[in-house]
């Protein structure tokens, strides 16, 4: 088996590459927060991986296929067995994993500004690995090293959803924060119905 420290040289490579060019402290802690994210799901969805022809074997032929394609079917059973069994924390796990997606990627692009742009690249990234998974299984080794489940692409988008709404809060929260004392600065005090009359010549 191949584990996923093989990433750690592509990861490392990427991060001084992206630190070798000056940018702004926000910028730069964006784009080192998605270096590692990027590298943490290709290590948890893609490794191990089997190299060993005998374990290939094994698995070619003693492989039972638990692939899903019908919707909230595992995610009905996971909620169902509640907190403190492993489906709901695989089911939590798939909540989160790309989440961190809708806090680096507005950053970094100003494409992904957008709520509705960031679920739609959270959806895409969560079908990518779910067909990257059923590809290998299916064309490479010939038995599902990797199950594909539509309630996984599910869990994941609805955790992608969830990033956003709170980032898209925090911005109405700072942009009201910022414009609470702008909106009184410069007004001098209300002039009286009678001050007007006063003033004038008799």
């Amino acid at each position: 088996m191949i584990g996923g420290y093989v990433l750690v040289v592509p990861a490392f490579a990427a991060a001084m590459w992206w630190l070798s060019t000056p940018r702004n402290t926000l910028v730069t802690a964006a784009g080192m927060l998605a270096i590692a994210h990027v590298m943490f799901v290709l290590a948890i969805t893609f490794f191990p991986f089997p190299i060993r022809s005998s374990t290939i074997a094994f698995h070619q032929i003693f492989d039972s296929r638990l692939d899903n394609l019908v919707p909230f079917d595992t995610i009905g059973r996971q909620l169902l067995a509640g907190p403190g069994t492993r489906g709901f924390r695989d089911l939590m796990g798939n909540a989160a994993l790309l989440m961190p997606m809708a806090f680096y990627l507005p950053v970094l692009w100003p494409r992904f500004r957008s709520a509705r742009q960031v679920i739609l690249a959270g959806l895409g990234a969560s079908l990518a690995i779910e067909l990257g998974q059923f590809a290998v299984s299916f064309f490479w080794l010939h038995y599902s090293y990797r199950t594909t489940d539509i309630d996984d692409v599910i869990a994941n988008t609805f955790g992608v959803i969830v990033g956003a709404l709170i980032v898209q809060g925090g911005r109405m929260l700072l942009a009201g924060i910022s414009q609470g004392p702008a909106s009184t600065t410069g007004q001098g005090p209300a002039s009286t119905p009678g001050s007007a009359a006063s003033s004038a010549p008799r």
